[in-house]
């Protein structure tokens, strides 16, 4: 099960980039850790990110700057003695976004927000030989915390538990109310391989209004 530290240190390095993505078409001058804790990550500039930066080609442009440019820059910045040694000084400004206590009352969750599936279900799997994960040592017996929008922050918004299945297959591409069908195919195999209805789809749940 993940540690609250490492969800802070999961969120420096996933918003970091973001931020010098951001600060590298918009502003001028040099990012600095001061105004990465005020940064705020909008669809838009994720849209861009995700949408258009990653799936360019290396000599494009976008708006106005190169790719490879913006590459650079990134990778130089993210590397570099003003952000490189402040993770542990991030846990601060993580609490801000996501407290502590937060964080603990959604790891006592025991039911996949997407497809259904809780752990005690998931132990009769595996004690009655149906579960063929080879992961098994690290993952599948836990829930984990997942980002609805994977670009976004692990903000108390943004975060639910999901079994390791929903999480593979959701991967960083999906948002939940894409991810619907699929989460719900995995509910149905479940139901097969126990041999009973009793898993629930959370057919209603608010999760699959995140767009």
């Amino acid at each position: 099960m993940a540690s609250y530290e490492s969800k802070a240190k999961d969120n420096y390095n996933a918003m970091l980039p973001l931020y010098l993505f951001d600060f590298y078409l918009f502003n001028n001058g040099n990012p600095s850790y001061v105004d990465f804790i005020k940064f705020k990550s909008t669809n838009v500039l994720i849209n861009l990110y995700a949408t258009q930066y990653f799936q360019a080609k290396r000599n494009e442009l976008l708006k106005g700057k190169k790719i490879d440019d913006i590459y650079n820059f990134i990778k130089k910045h993210k590397n570099s003695k003003e952000f490189e040694y402040k993770k542990e000084k991030y846990l601060k400004e993580f609490e801000k976004i996501l407290t502590k206590d937060e964080f603990n009352k959604l790891l006592k969750i025991e039911k996949c927000s997407y497809c259904g599936i809780n752990i005690k279900e998931i132990y009769f799997l595996g004690e009655n030989g149906k579960l063929h994960n080879k992961r098994a040592d690290t993952r599948g017996y836990t829930l984990e915390i997942d980002r609805k929008n994977p670009n976004k922050e692990y903000s108390k918004e943004n975060i639910c538990m999901s079994c390791y299945w929903c999480n593979n297959a959701k991967t960083d591409e999906f948002l939940p109310f894409e991810f619907k069908e699929i989460a719900r195919g995995i509910n149905m195999v479940w139901k097969k391989r126990l041999s009973k209805g009793s898993i629930q789809f959370p057919e209603n749940s608010n999760i699959w209004e995140e767009d």
